[in-house]
């Protein structure tokens, strides 16, 4: 179920470590941002201290601002990049359990069964048609009823995804006791 959904290009492992990567990465440029502002700091007391002189001392403060600027600029895409991934890491944690709660629901009492049930469905709503056929109205507490996942880019899932909403109902009919036939 999750990778009809995810699809199979990056494993749970595989985003773990990219986090990690990520965060490495951005403390480094953290710490870099810190020796720069540091090194204006001085370059600043020296000008007002005239030690240098103050043409070529604009221009080194110059340069190291705009190496600030293009710092801040990278951070920032990072931050975006780590909060993509982790939310994709616990979307992926949620389609895993959720699909392995799915998968468990045969082994479940009556009772257990009945409390999930609980927790997914609002309401049903059976109509009699005849002896033998009843149409079902299934109304969810969320849209489950094809809601999709949509990367905004197939070959770079970093630049996220949206959910498409789904449907909170679902019809069908019912023959006899065991044939459902979808509406």
């Amino acid at each position: 179920m999750k990778n009809q959904i995810l699809g199979e290009s990056k494993t749970y492992t595989d985003q773990t470590i990219e986090i990690s990567k990520l965060k490495k990465v951005l403390k480094s440029i953290e710490l870099e941002l810190k020796e720069t502002n540091t090194t204006l700091v001085n370059l600043e007391t020296n000008r007002l201290l005239n030690k240098w002189g103050a043409d070529n001392l604009k221009q080194i403060m110059f340069n190291i601002e705009q190496h600030n600027l293009e710092l801040k600029t990278k951070r920032e895409e990072i931050k975006s990049k780590l909060h993509s991934l982790e939310n994709q890491t616990k979307w992926v944690d949620w389609i895993s359990g959720f699909g392995e709660k799915i998968n468990n629901l045969k082994e479940l009492n009556v009772k257990d069964k009945k409390e999930f049930l609980s927790h997914v469905i609002d309401k049903i709503v059976v109509k009699t048609i005849d002896k033998q056929t009843h149409k079902l109205n299934i109304n969810f507490r969320l849209p489950y009823i094809s809601d999709s996942l949509v990367w905004n880019d197939l070959s770079d899932k970093s630049k996220g995804y949206e959910i498409k909403e789904g449907s909170k109902s679902h019809k069908m009919e019912m023959y006899s006791k065991k044939k459902l036939r979808k509406v």
